[in-house]
């Protein structure tokens, strides 16, 4: 709850509010149009054609492609198992595909709970394609959620909320080097609905790359190698994360080699040795395109050029103890911590076509605010786009990517979401040949890990009866 200035000075819940929840969510995959590249990059232009998916389904059908068991409401607390809270009346091609249901918890606070991961084919069809197989459904699913709210018998004005139902998180703790939240706090600073940063924080600004990337050693070998324990750019080790935390002249040099091997696409082009060692958008089986390689955010970039000049704040203290829980966190700051929370677990890697999401989220027009999807009004139908989506269509004033209706933003993403999985692993030679490292680079390890150190391995590793 805020009020009048714009400041949040209370958390609405069942104790002081009457609150109505309503979520619409719906898979459109099987309807959309085929993922063949991001249309906003310039290799979009010479890519096969994004045409309709289950293209021999007739136009008086394809509605029946679309997964959509419409909204449904709840109020009041600890609310739970009953059918009307259940997204179960969707259809496949005529075969009920559950979406999951919504809750509410002892505080009356929505619970979303999403569909299992199941993915099926009506005709028992082989999936082949990394991204598109016609017949085939998932349920993944995405959409609005609004809210009624009366405080004290008088309605308030609500702003609304979006939720989306990803693949599994193979990985749940581990964080990919340019997040979600990174890529969309960019593109706000961008348009000029965000400020950008004053100054530049070790801790806040430059430390989360950092760890990162040393993080990810646990789930792929080429990284583990590089940055992980006892590797040459390992980051964290005590005494290098203090000399990279010290702003002074000594360690200038320093900074400036780890600034200078981040990825600049217009110095660098194909090569395939700066970091992060990661996948991008344009990545083909011979490379053909710098974005055959993943980069920093602008915003990132420009922090960490900062600190490489010793313009930052010093305010690393390795014995900090960061926020437990939200209860924690100062109440003004909550919403923006809640938005962080959900956003910086999801990926910005390759749009190839993503993780849980992909390349419309870097154009503000989808926003109606920071953070903050733009609703289509219930029941205004979306424009047909004819049987091939072109780039020029896409990125239209009149185009797909304004106003969102339920499964609007999952429907860009691959049907069904294990082909895409599975498909998109590490160490592919791309023309490089076997004497560049043979795990790098890697598609996605944050999410789906391309290798793992069993719990056998480690308890031997770290066994100090054991030589090295």
């Amino acid at each position: 709850g805020y009020n009048a200035a714009g400041e949040a000075v209370a958390e609405l819940t069942a104790d002081n509010a009457d609150i109505r929840w309503t979520v619409h969510v719906a898979n459109k995959k099987a309807a959309w149009y085929q993922f063949q590249l991001a249309l906003d990059i310039p290799e979009a232009a010479g890519a096969p054609a994004s045409a309709l998916r289950n293209a021999k389904v007739p136009p008086e059908e394809r509605g029946r492609l679309v997964i959509d068991p419409g909204p449904r409401s709840i109020r009041g607390r600890d609310r739970a198992g009953r059918p009307e809270y259940r997204f179960d009346t969707g259809c496949f091609l005529g075969r009920p595909v559950p979406l999951g249901e919504v809750r509410t918890d002892g505080a009356g606070r929505l619970v979303f709970l999403g569909g299992h991961g199941v993915s099926a084919s009506v005709e028992h069809a082989q999936a082949m394609h990394f991204a598109n197989n016609d017949g085939w459904h998932d349920d993944i699913c995405d959409g609005p959620v609004t809210a009624h709210v009366r405080v004290g018998g008088r309605s308030v004005p609500v702003e609304p909320a979006w939720v989306v139902v990803a693949p599994p998180n193979f990985a749940p703790e581990l964080k990919s080097v340019r997040t979600m939240y990174d890529l969309m706090r960019d593109v706000f600073v961008s348009a000029g609905t965000l400020p950008p940063p004053d100054t530049v924080s070790f801790t806040r600004d430059v430390l989360p790359v950092l760890r990162r990337l040393c993080d990810l050693q646990w789930v792929n070998r080429g990284i583990a190698t590089l940055f992980g324990h006892g590797g040459r750019e390992h980051f964290l080790a005590p005494g290098r994360l203090a000399r990279l935390a010290d702003p002074g002249p000594r360690n200038a040099e320093l900074r400036q080699q780890i600034w200078a091997t981040m990825r600049d696409l217009d110095r660098d082009g194909l090569s395939p040795v700066p970091w992060p060692p990661l996948y991008g958008d344009s990545m083909s089986v011979r490379p053909v395109s710098a974005r055959q390689h993943l980069t920093l955010t602008p915003t990132q970039y420009r922090s960490l050029a900062r600190w490489a000049a010793g313009d930052f704040d010093a305010d690393h203290d390795p014995v900090a103890v960061p926020p437990g829980s939200l209860d924690e966190v100062p109440l003004p700051q909550r919403p923006a911590m809640l938005d962080r929370a959900a956003l910086s677990f999801c990926l910005a890697d390759a749009f190839h076509p993503g993780c849980e999401l992909s390349w419309p989220m870097r154009h503000s027009t989808l926003y109606a605010a920071p953070f903050r999807v733009r609703h289509r009004a219930p029941g205004t139908p979306e424009p047909d786009y004819g049987s091939v989506l072109t780039p020029q269509t896409a990125l239209g004033v009149d185009g797909p990517l304004y106003g969102q209706g339920p499964g609007d933003l999952t429907r860009w993403m691959a049907v069904p979401w294990q082909t895409d999985t599975a498909r998109c692993r590490s160490g592919y030679y791309l023309g490089y040949g076997p004497r560049y490292d043979p795990y790098l680079p890697t598609f996605w390890p944050a999410r789906v890990p391309n290798h793992v150190l069993t719990e056998q391995d480690y308890e031997e590793a770290v066994d100090p009866g054991r030589p090295a």
